[in-house]
């Protein structure tokens, strides 16, 4: 069986760099995606070390919403 999802969620800028090869990228939705056909999407890691304030880390995550309810 195959599957082949509709947006891949990467946490973690280091996560998506090392697997796209891209070195400069943002929060969020990228204009181009590693595997034909899907929607990539970057998002603050979970751990402790991240130095964001929670409001940026949230409103990072709401970008995602109108990606999924398309």
């Amino acid at each position: 069986m195959h599957y082949k999802p509709k947006i891949v969620c990467y946490v973690g800028k280091g996560v998506y760099q090392e697997f796209s090869g891209r070195k400069k990228i943002n929060w969020g939705y990228q204009n181009e995606s590693v595997v034909e056909g899907t929607i990539d999407f970057v998002a603050p890691s979970s751990s402790g070390l991240v130095r964001m304030r929670m409001e940026e880390i949230i409103a990072i995550y709401r970008q995602i919403i109108p990606l999924i309810v398309k």
